[in-house]
């Protein structure tokens, strides 16, 4: 065995790297070549099992492939011989395995020419086997380093496929799990709406039954509140003139850019328009846009006040151009209510009448502070101070 041997630098025959004893070696009793024992296949828990007998009589495969003959017949004294030619080849499918030389395998070639000249052939045949043994055995390992370079990138591969296997498998997981989930919210909201629905038409029902009370004021002025709230979000746009298959997103957009305001699309949970509360065939519908925060519909309309005019024409609408309102969106109640109270501000020459954050504001000139207008009793708020005024 190498290891068993001085520390000599040896490189293994098969591969041409340096041999230690951590690589399993081998060596030739023949020839006194070293291998790994890999380069010859022979696996590290096959090496394990190899007995000391075994390992120092074990000969490398091109000594096992042709037997070269250590004796030689030249110096008998019974005849004389010129040359020994020793053409045994071992073709057994066992690397293994060799043919022990006999006498019958030693070809004696006498003195005369035509021996001569068969015992030169005989060496080139047996030099151009040799060279086709060295050649096929090269080939050999080189088919052998293709098979395990194909084999490690096809493992490489199969455990590729398996890792996105497993990651398509936890995605799908989760997302069975998310609809599960939305299910049972969606199936929570319905249950609840159609419980507020069913409290709202007991509460009208009520209501239509007894007489109007304090409590029931009360309890309409908290509906129209939750209401209200629920619309905080949305913008009306009203005067907008209607053509058939419009496009209201792309109309936002030009609102946006006329406005110089960006709104972009994520930001739009809804766009459609609505009836007008007083039948008029003559006024085009509103349009009423829910966007996700209240901020960007604080920002849309904050816009809008600063530009102080907003026509068709700057929305590319063809026909004449209309004048464009952007507001709130109030509920019926609220509306009326700021109808109410722009009629009585201008008989009482208020100068100013607005809404923010869905409470209607008036101011009587510009160095007046603003009131706030939440019921019909407060536009007796109005009178009084254009009669102390």
């Amino acid at each position: 065995m190498i290891c068993a041997e001085a520390e000599v630098e040896m490189n293994c025959t098969g591969c041409r790297r340096s041999l230690t004893c951590d690589d399993h070696p081998l060596k030739c009793h023949c020839c006194g070549d070293g291998y790994h024992s890999e380069c010859v296949n022979i696996k590290p828990h096959e090496y394990s099992k190899l007995t000391p007998e075994y390992l120092a009589t074990w000969r490398c495969p091109s000594c096992c492939n042709v037997t070269r003959r250590e004796r030689s017949n030249l110096d008998t004294p019974v005849r004389r011989y010129t040359q020994v030619c020793d053409i045994s080849v071992d073709i057994s499918s066992n690397m293994d395995e060799s043919l022990k030389p006999e006498s019958s395998n030693l070809i004696v070639i006498p003195t005369s020419q035509s021996e001569t000249e068969f015992a030169t052939f005989a060496q080139v045949i047996y030099g151009q086997l040799q060279d086709w043994r060295n050649e096929n055995n090269e080939n050999l390992f080189r088919i052998r380093d293709d098979i395990k370079c194909s084999l490690s990138e096809l493992r490489d591969e199969i455990r590729s496929l398996k890792a996105e296997q497993t990651g398509i498998r936890t995605n799908l997981s989760v997302l069975n799990r998310d609809v599960s989930q939305l299910k049972e919210s969606v199936q929570y909201c319905s249950g609840e709406h159609e419980q507020l629905s069913k409290r709202i038409e007991d509460v009208a029902t009520a209501s239509r039954s007894v007489e109007a009370s304090p409590a029931i004021a009360s309890l309409e002025a908290k509906l129209d509140s939750l209401e209200q709230q629920a619309r905080q979000c949305n913008l009306e746009l009203c005067n907008v003139p209607e053509k058939r298959n419009e496009n209201l997103q792309a109309l936002i957009s030009n609102i946006g850019a006329a406005l110089n305001v960006s709104i972009p699309s994520q930001d739009i949970i809804s766009i459609h328009r609505v009836p007008q509360a007083q039948l008029d065939g003559r006024r085009p519908k509103n349009i009423i846009v829910k966007f996700t925060t209240r901020i960007m519909r604080d920002n849309v309309l904050g816009a809008y006040r600063r530009a102080k005019t907003l026509k068709s024409d700057q929305l590319h609408i063809a026909g004449t151009p209309a004048r464009i309102y952007l507001n709130e969106h109030l509920t019926l109640k609220h509306k009326r209510l700021f109808r109410m109270c722009r009629e009585m501000a201008k008989n009482n020459h208020f100068k100013y009448v607005w809404i923010r954050h869905s409470s209607i504001l008036v101011r009587e000139r510009d160095d007046a502070p603003a009131i706030v207008i939440r019921t019909e009793s407060d536009l007796g708020k109005i009178k009084s101070l254009s009669n102390n005024g």
